[in-house]
């Protein structure tokens, strides 16, 4: 057991290294990876190891530093240049995925239990300020205990005073408009000095041989004939004003004609010193149209011709 002897052992158990390797790489991809490690470590840090080392230690410097045949050709060990993962590295990766994914589930669940508690709180909080009552408001609103008083106590107390102000200004807004639409419609009907509102609800009759009628103001118009009723001839519409002044009365819906439209009569009002019907024609078939004469009808710049007329009289009378 020379030299040459070591070699042959040396071989053999080079070998034998080999395969424990090569089953390593092979659990590495299998269910036994744990098990071939450990295998290994047992090989390379175990007792064959320490004893190769006793037994075939070089007797010179020379034969220690002297190359063996393989290696001098340049073989490579199997660990490097294979292109196979290791089992460190393999281990290193699994180790890796499951951190990230355990981080991954703890930031998920951190999330889910943030979400229900603020969900929790909020259910509270709305739990609290529903029950607090119109007399803390109303204390708070006195100015007392407000440095006191719990901060959701003070802000279910303003909501409820600003909803409360939202419906007053809704409400006042609404009246505005109403009073609004109210004064239009007055001014409509009644001219814009209201003159005419004094004669709502009056009514006056007057007879034209076979027929009268009957206008009661801003209501509808009647035909008589004697004292028998007739038809309405209209129910009130509106009122207008022309570009020269002339106040007009529109009445519509009235009763249908035999074999013709419903009747509707149209009221022109004159300056008059007496309220009095003066004529009533029927331009076309059951169309009527009326004149109708009073005081409400004047207005100023008529006034102005007749007080200056009367001025005038009265010098000439005191003349005389």
């Amino acid at each position: 057991a020379g030299v040459g002897g070591g070699e042959e052992e040396a071989r053999s158990f080079e070998d034998e290294g080999e395969d424990y390797e090569n089953d390593l790489l092979e659990a590495s991809e299998g269910d036994h990876a744990d098990d071939a490690h450990d295998e290994s470590m047992d090989f390379a840090g175990g007792d064959h190891a320490a004893e190769y080392a006793d037994q075939h230690a070089p007797e010179t410097a020379a034969d220690a530093t002297q190359p063996s045949t393989e290696s001098a050709v340049g073989e490579e060990s199997p660990a490097e240049g294979s292109g196979k993962p290791t089992v460190e590295s393999a281990l290193a990766m699994a180790a890796a995925a499951e951190k990230e994914a355990a981080a991954k589930k703890a930031a998920e669940q951190a999330a889910s239990e943030a979400a229900e508690k603020t969900a929790k709180e909020k259910e509270e909080l709305d739990r609290l300020r529903s029950g607090v009552s119109e007399y803390q408001c109303d204390v708070l609103a006195g100015g007392k205990d407000v440095d006191g008083a719990q901060q959701y106590v003070l802000d279910e107390c303003l909501d409820r005073a600003k909803k409360a102000r939202d419906q007053l200004d809704a409400g006042l807004k609404a009246e505005e408009t109403t009073v609004t639409d109210l004064k239009t419609a007055v001014h409509a009907e009644y001219g814009p000095d209201l003159a005419l509102r004094a004669l709502r609800d009056e009514c006056f009759k007057k007879s034209f041989a076979q027929f009268s009628f009957e206008h009661c103001f801003f209501d509808n118009i009647k035909q008589y004939e004697g004292t028998k009723f007739v038809a309405t001839i209209g129910s009130f519409k509106e009122s207008t004003v022309d570009h020269s002044g002339v106040t007009r009365l529109m009445y519509d819906n009235g009763d249908r004609c035999w074999g013709g439209p419903q009747r509707s009569l149209g009221v022109e009002l004159q300056c008059g010193e007496t309220n009095e019907i003066v004529t009533v024609d029927e331009p076309s078939k059951c169309v009527y149209a009326m004149v109708f004469r009073t005081p409400a009808a004047c207005t100023q710049a008529m006034l102005d011709p007749l007080e200056q007329q009367l001025g005038a009289t009265e010098t000439q009378h005191d003349e005389l």
